[in-house]
């Protein structure tokens, strides 16, 4: 989509495989070698573009080679300038609880035997993490 607004909205495939090319290969495009442009080539013209198309994002006429702002691509923007946040702590915070209920079950299994209300309060345990990032995530 930045490709596309950067040349007033509309492309050509060649151009377009070329700008993601060197993205890809973290060159400059007119530095990327036949391969390296043929293979971005054709994963848009066989899967990318068309899949777009169908959505509306944009307009791609196969037979010409063009690619054109579509009809609703202004409703991806909100999705593509989102920031993400790497910094968060919930990776962590999953997989302490994890890692603990799973030593912990672990323990208790090897003294006392199977315990099954025990690994079920560890999945509500989780659960209940899982639906309070929710309502954060959320407000």
């Amino acid at each position: 989509m930045q490709a596309l607004e950067e040349r007033g909205g509309e492309t050509t495939l060649s151009d377009l495989a070329e700008h993601i090319g060197g993205i890809e290969n973290e060159k400059p495009p007119e530095a990327l070698n036949a391969q390296e442009r043929k293979r971005v080539y054709v994963g848009l013209y066989q899967c990318h573009l068309p899949k777009m198309d169908d959505a509306e994002a944009i307009e791609f006429d196969k037979d010409r080679g063009t690619v054109k702002r579509g009809a609703v691509s202004e409703r991806y923007h909100t999705y593509l300038e989102r920031e993400v946040d790497t910094g968060s702590p919930w990776p962590k915070y999953y997989g302490a609880l994890a890692g603990g209920a799973g030593v912990l079950y672990v323990g208790v299994v090897l003294i006392e035997g199977p315990q099954p209300f025990l690994a079920v309060a560890a999945l509500v345990l989780v659960g209940a993490l899982s639906v309070y990032h929710w309502k954060r995530q959320s407000a």
